[in-house]
This record gives C-alpha cells, structure tokens and sequence, in this order.
C-alpha cells in the first residue's frame, strides 16, 4: 500500500474545499456556511498536514464532509487499510428508533433482529461517538457506511453483538472481521459515487 505524501493530501482537501465553494448547493443542512469555509480550510490543512498515514486522513475528510451534513457528499479511500486487516460485517438499517439487522452472510444473526448493544455500548452511544468523530449527526447519513466507519474507529478485531429477536429473547454473539474484497468494495463505492454526483460531491482516493 502506498501512503498518500504531504503534497497529495494537501492537494486533496484543497480540491475538495474547491469543488465545495464550486458545486455544494444544500448549505442549509450544513454547520457551518460559504463565508466560514475559509477558516475551515485552514483547520483541515493543519489535520491533513498532521495526519500520519492515509486511514488517519481519512479520518480528517470523513470530519470535513461531516460538517456539510449530506449523504450525498463524502469521501472513500479505497486503499486505507482497515485494522487488523478487515471489517465487521454489519449491515443494519433505522426503522422507529431501533436499529436492526438488514442482512447477514456470516449466519450468525438474522435479519430484523434489534442490536441492544455492540461491545458493551448501545447502539445511541455508538452513533453519537462517531458522530462526533466524524461531524455527523444525522444518522440516515450514517446507516449506509456504519460498518466503514465502526471498523475504522472500533480498534479490537472481534466484537460482542446483544440482539433482540421478534419474539423477546436476547443473545449475544460474536462477530470477527472479515478481510475485504476490495474489487467488490471498490466497484460498490463507484457505484454510489455516479448516483451521488448529481446532488453532492464524492471524492475517492485512487492514489
């Protein structure tokens, strides 16, 4: 794997600070407005700058596009190593509050059983921790990457799920990362990126 230099992080978040100002048209979503991106700018140059590897910078874009508060609008580095070599598989979805399991190839949980908790917090904890990792608090916006983003933050290789079936009962089973297919991966995020482009700003990381 390679490691982004410091002329081609910086060239990145400029690019996406520029595409911004050019192209970003839900500001009323966003924390902060068009005449602060310029302070903006210069706090996201000190992070990237400072950013030791590229899973660390990231970290620093997913920050950046947190604060524009839209699903549209992200970054992926389809190189950034995940730790110990692999994600979670978790594929949930929100329904009235609770967070269930959309789908699941290990066989160890079912679809629409409730996640009471992962690795001791509840699934509120979970959210607002990386919300305020990641400057996003609206938790559509987080559904569909939760697994990129708990596997980057979430350090251990194994995890403790709580789950609540249909019919009451609880369980706890453990989920272990998975090594990534990264074409599969890859050609996922492409595919998102084409059908985002029209309503906000995707940047990937082809370095």
């Amino acid at each position: 794997m390679q490691e982004l230099s410091l002329t081609e992080r910086l060239l990145i978040i400029s690019e996406t600070i520029r595409m911004t100002e050019k192209a970003f048209a839900h500001w009323e979503s966003a924390t902060i407005t068009p005449d602060e991106l310029g302070e903006a700018a210069k706090e996201f140059f000190d992070k990237a700058a400072a950013a030791e590897n590229r899973a660390d910078f990231q970290k620093v874009m997913w920050a950046y596009f947190g604060q524009l508060r839209n699903a549209h609008s992200n970054y992926i580095d389809r190189a950034a190593p995940f730790p110990h070599g692999g994600a979670f598989p978790l594929s949930l979805l929100e329904s009235d509050g609770s967070w269930l399991v959309k789908e699941d190839d290990t066989g160890l949980t079912r679809p629409g059983d409730m996640v009471v908790s992962i690795a001791g917090k509840s699934m509120n904890e979970w959210l607002n921790e990386l919300g305020q990792w990641t400057g996003i608090t609206d938790r559509r916006m987080m559904a569909g990457l939760l697994s990129v983003y708990f596997s980057h933050y979430y350090m251990k290789e194994q995890a403790d799920i709580e789950l609540l079936n249909e019919q009451g009962n609880t369980r706890t089973v453990t989920l272990s990362r998975q090594p990534i297919d990264y074409n599969s991966h890859n050609n996922g995020y492409i595919r998102k990126m084409a059908a985002a482009r029209q309503n906000g700003i995707y940047t990937y990381s082809k370095l």
